[in-house]
Order: C-alpha cells, then structure tokens, then sequence
C-alpha cells in the first residue's frame, strides 16, 4: 500500500508477519546445520528460553493437540472450526497456549523482563511513532515492532499488547504499564463485523 521506504503511514498485515517468517527461515541458513522452519526458530529463540511449556507451534494440515472448542460466526450463523489447523497462519500466528502461558509472553513482550531483545531493539518495539491508521478497535493507536500501544480518550490509561484472531478464536493481550496490570482474554468464538 506505500513505496519502499515510506515511513509516513503504517497498514498492519499478516501478510507482513508471514514473509518475515520466510526471511527468518532463510537468514537461518549454515553450512553446518542447514536452514531451521520458522517453528524450529520460535520454539529455539522464545517458547524453550522463556519456559512456555504449555505452548506449541503447530505445523501440518491436521493438528489433533489439546485446544478448545471453536467456533466463528458468520453472519448470524455459528461454523465449528475446532478441527481446523492453527498452522494456516505460519508466523503470522500459529501459536497453541494457555492462558498462563500467555501472561508470561505478554510480560516478556511488554517488559523484555528476561531480555528476550537487546535494550536497544526493546526501545525500538516500544516507540509507536506509526499511526496505526487512526485506530484500533475505535481508539487512536501507535504500532512499534508487533506491538499495540493506545492511550484511552476517556481515561487516559495506556495500554500496551496485541491479539488476534483465526478459525474461530481470539486472543488479547494487553498490559497497563501506570498500574503494571497484565490482562490476557481468550475468546473461543470469532464474531464477524
């Protein structure tokens, strides 16, 4: 939607996250070990490091681990997708957890507490210098590196986070960084607009 280098405006795509994940499966590439896939790069650099051990990267057509029931409402009518692989995203989202889980990335993602990035990479996901568009969900909002930050016209709090939605579930995952409250909600139907 911009030429290269345009840094006046900002579109968030999942597109961009999937072609990031080839990027990263190709810069993985050594003569010694050969190329890593983008799940053997996430499980490698965040899932075993930050000890998500209920947290999986689905990879396949089918997948028959533990997650919930799902369902998407299209249009008035509810659609089962709890046998549909969470795979279709790759690195866009492709990612199993549990709440508690969850919570532990939200904290690494909004605090770098365990220095999952370096300080200066950290700084850099923190500044919200794109307009994200004007908004999400109806408020003025800012994107720095897979990252959400908003400030509520009513209250003035901020929050901090992302989520997202596939096949019939939607996580969110924000933090609110003037009272350090963490709040992770996982929805198992997806509500079409």
């Amino acid at each position: 939607t911009m030429k290269p280098g345009d840094t006046s405006t900002f579109q968030y795509s999942n597109t961009n996250f999937l072609l990031l994940g080839m990027i990263a499966e190709k810069a993985s590439c050594n003569t010694a070990s050969g190329c890593k896939t983008i799940d053997q790069i996430i499980t490698d650099n965040v899932i075993t490091p930050l000890g998500l051990s209920t947290t999986t990267y689905p990879t396949g057509a089918t997948y028959d681990g533990p997650h919930t029931d799902t369902t998407w409402n299209i249009y008035g009518t509810l659609i089962d997708f709890t046998d549909s692989t969470p795979s279709v995203p790759n690195s866009a989202g492709a990612m199993i957890s549990t709440v508690t889980d969850q919570l532990d990335w939200l904290i690494e993602l909004t605090t770098n507490a365990k220095g999952t990035l370096s300080a200066s990479t950290f700084a850099e996901r923190k500044d919200m210098t794109n307009d994200l568009n004007g908004n999400v969900a109806g408020i003025q909002s800012g994107y720095g590196l897979a990252l959400y930050g908003s400030t509520s016209s009513t209250t003035g709090a901020t929050t901090l986070g992302h989520g997202g939605e596939i096949s019939g579930a939607q996580t969110l995952m924000f933090q609110f960084p003037e009272s350090n409250l963490f709040i992770v909600g996982d929805i198992n139907t997806f509500l079409s607009v």
